[in-house]
């Protein structure tokens, strides 16, 4: 699912994001009115389920879907939209493999063989492979270069430091035949890029259970070589919060927007380069800043615990 969020700063803002998505206008509430999920979250961390009204004339405010009387919107209060939005895999497909009388297949690069050339994830919907005579070209997207592309199909020692206990399994899972599974409390995958990249984008997806768990967390780090010393930026995605963080204690300055954590599989994307750092789940806007001071250098997925807990025996984070 897809979520967009009004942010009530000020008036003039709330009006200008209001084009993008009216509100209804004021009058008895049908049950059609709350068909379409929309919630708003107050300063204290509670949330109400219901429906946005008003005018411009006579102002906005949030009504629940229950009996209780409307609620005035009120400076930091935040509402949120629920819509269909991208799957967890989509984003920008990186290659495109052009074909006879001006057809064309975009997606993303499996292997190039002697006899075909192979998409794992296609315009067409689904996994392609195209015999390399009947190819006119294989075209990358222009400004990018694929660095690495990682299914999580098996463990690639050559490429991953394992801790703890990674594994490889069959559910839940968005692409491929596999998944990653890191069980809770203190298991990691990391990656050390043999050339560091100054810009570029970082897509992972990832499974959200829905289960908030005290004390434990789950988290995607990208580290900088900075020139001081290393620089980390840090993508919470779970259990110890109701909401999606980010951290960078020793790393850019980033403003940071509340998301609501919701059950599936969703898709982490970062966006990082010398001027700017820009982090999105499912096309959200999470965080952005400044960008770090030096190129990208190390990728870890891991989990932690926070004190002397003891994590739930099945609780795991599920990446692809």
């Amino acid at each position: 699912m897809n979520t967009r969020r009004i942010s009530v700063r000020q008036t003039v803002l709330l009006l200008a994001l209001l084009i993008a998505a009216p509100a209804r206008a004021a009058g008895p509430r049908s049950q059609a009115d709350f068909a379409r999920a929309e919630t708003l979250e107050n300063m204290d961390g509670s949330r109400v389920a219901g429906a946005l009204t008003g005018d411009r004339a006579r102002g906005f405010r949030f009504e629940p879907a229950g009996p209780s009387a409307p609620i005035r919107l009120e400076k930091g209060s935040v509402v949120t939209f629920d819509c269909a939005g991208p799957a967890a895999f989509s984003g920008p497909a990186p290659f495109r493999i052009e074909l006879g009388l001006d057809g064309r297949i975009s997606g993303r690069l499996g292997t190039v063989g002697e006899t075909k050339i192979e998409l794992v994830e296609s315009s067409a919907g689904a996994a392609v492979s195209v015999l390399r005579g009947g190819a006119r070209g294989l075209v990358q997207r222009p400004g990018e270069i694929q660095v690495i592309e990682e299914g999580f199909e098996s463990i690639d020692g050559t490429r991953w430091a394992e801790n703890g206990d990674p594994d490889i399994v069959n559910e839940p899972r968005v692409a491929g035949r596999h998944s990653l599974k890191l069980p809770a409390g203190g298991s990691s995958m990391t990656a050390r890029l043999a050339d560091p990249i100054g810009t570029g984008r970082l897509d992972v997806s990832f499974h959200d259970d829905g289960l908030v768990v005290a004390g434990q967390q789950w988290f995607l780090d990208l580290f900088f070589q900075g020139p001081a010393g290393p620089e980390t930026v840090r993508s919470v995605l779970g259990w110890a919060e109701e909401s999606l963080a980010v951290e960078s204690p020793r790393g850019p300055a980033l403003a940071v927007q509340r998301l609501a954590r919701k059950a599936g599989w969703h898709r982490l994307s970062v966006r990082f380069g010398p001027s700017e750092t820009e982090i999105s789940v499912d096309g959200n806007d999470l965080a952005h800043g400044k960008g770090p001071s030096g190129p990208l250098g190390e990728v870890r997925l891991a989990t932690f615990t926070v004190g002397k807990a003891e994590p739930p025996a099945q609780l795991a984070a599920h990446f692809d």
